[in-house]
C-alpha cells in the first residue's frame, strides 16, 4: 500500500481495469517459471534423498499452484459452466496423474532405502 504504482507493471486497459505492461508480463512469467521449477526441484530432491515428506510437500504445493493459476487465468475468460466443468475434469486428471507419480516415486525411494 505504500509503494507507488510503477509504470513498468501497471497500465490502464480499455475497460478501465489495471493490466500488466510488457515488462510486467515478463516478470510475472519469470516468477511463475521460478516457482514451478522450485516445486519440481523439491519433488526431485525428495526422490534423490529418499525423503517421502519432501515428495509429498512438493506434490501438494504443485497441485495448489496449478489450481490457483487455473482460477487466476481462466475465470474471467470462460463461461462459468465451461470453466467449472473443465476445472473438474482437469483437477480429476491432474490429481490422478500426480498421485500415481507420487506413489511411484515413494515406492522407488523406499525400495532403494531397503536395499
Amino acid at each position: 500500500t505504500f509503494i507507488p504504482k510503477q509504470p513498468l507493471t501497471l497500465q490502464s486497459g480499455l475497460s478501465g481495469r489495471q493490466v500488466l505492461s510488457e515488462g510486467g508480463v515478463l516478470w510475472a512469467a519469470l516468477f511463475n517459471v521460478v516457482i514451478f521449477a522450485e516445486l519440481v526441484g523439491t519433488i526431485l530432491l525428495g526422490f534423490v534423498r529418499r525423503e517421502v515428506w519432501l515428495i509429498n510437500y512438493g506434490a501438494l504445493f504443485m497441485f495448489l499452484l496449478i489450481a490457483v493459476k487455473y482460477f487466476d487465468w481462466f475465470f474471467s475468460f470462460l463461461d462459468k459452466s465451461v470453466f467449472f466443468i473443465s476445472a473438474g475434469v482437469l483437477l480429476l486428471l491432474l490429481g490422478w496423474g500426480m498421485e500415481r507419480g507420487r506413489r511411484y516415486m515413494i515406492a522407488e525411494a523406499t525400495k532403494q532405502e531397503a536395499s
